[in-house]
């Protein structure tokens, strides 16, 4: 098995009255220096515990031009809440600023009061409304990255004549993981993207019961990969965790499957349900802590 990526991320809510805008790129800039391999924001504009957000793409785009090596991109953006065309041309320029350092994890998404607030709809379809809407908006975003002029008429979306310039750097475009967790999203996953996307929240290393159920569902994936004829070796297995992770439990999840482990460190939030709860002051020293006691061992 090839060498596990890791990275870091950092949640894009503000739950604190003086939580600073910029430990975001520090964070980032940090994590190039010691190492990592990346730097993920996710997508959220509303939460149950805060409404303070900064925007992830603004928040991606910005730590482009703080760092130089290291992968960026967003886990998860949810498809159905934005314009799939005004959406890939935001992560066009942004892969072409970043020089195709860009890997994005897409979802159908989950969080009502956001897309009652801010889909182009105003409002919150089911669930099996929101996967065809993924699955139509993916279809486009990947047409207008790779086609001169594209014209769609979907079930959801349509365009007419669009074009969309200048192509992102990475082709045909910048790598698609699919973030949806069910039985039929990482079939879609195998059959149409370059990866998939899951969470490993609240792991404990007294058992590794969700490390074998993770390559369980590496292993579906993987023989749905050859069924759709596509190549296994290429494709990414994404697995966002927690900053004090241990080295157990990623040497777990390396050998269940996992090529880009991505632990999380999030904003100090009230509600005592959410796993990841830190003070704007502890995440650099979090960081710096998990590079000399996990990231050295696999590098």
């Amino acid at each position: 098995m090839g060498k596990m990526k890791i990275g870091v991320m950092n949640g894009t809510v503000f739950s604190l009255p003086k939580f600073p805008v910029s430990l975001f790129a520090d964070v980032a800039v940090a994590a190039e220096q010691l190492g990592f391999d990346g730097y993920f924001a996710n997508d959220h504009l509303n939460l149950p515990w805060g409404d303070d957000t900064c925007h992830p793409q603004i928040q991606i785009a910005y730590t482009v031009a703080k760092t130089h090596v290291i992968d960026l991109g967003n886990v998860v953006l949810p498809i159905p809440r934005y314009s799939p065309a005004d959406l890939a041309k935001q992560i066009a320029h942004i892969d072409i600023l970043a020089q195709g350092r860009t890997i994005w994890a897409y979802g159908a998404g989950w969080n009502e009061r956001e897309f009652n607030g801010f889909s182009p709809m105003a409002r919150f379809p089911d669930a099996r409304t929101r996967v065809q809407m993924f699955l139509e908006g993916a279809e486009l975003m990947r047409k207008l990255w790779t086609e001169d002029e594209v014209t769609f008429q979907g079930k959801y979306y349509s365009c007419n004549a669009s074009v969309l310039k200048p192509k992102p750097i990475q082709k045909p475009y910048p790598p698609m993981l699919n973030g949806g967790g069910g039985p039929y999203m990482r079939r879609m996953a195998a059959k149409y993207f370059d990866g998939w996307a899951t969470t490993n929240w609240r792991w404990t290393a007294e058992n590794d019961v969700k490390a074998q159920g993770y390559r369980a569902l590496v292993d579906e994936i993987k023989d749905y990969l050859k069924y759709y004829k596509r190549d296994p070796d290429s494709f990414r297995f994404m697995v966002e965790g927690g900053i004090e992770d241990s080295v157990k439990v990623l040497e777990a999840y390396h050998d269940a499957g996992c090529t880009y482990y991505v632990p999380s460190i999030s904003p100090y939030v009230e509600d005592r349900s959410y796993p990841f709860r830190y003070f704007p002051e502890d995440h650099i020293i979090l960081l710096k802590k998990f590079a000399k006691d996990v990231l050295s061992s696999f590098k």
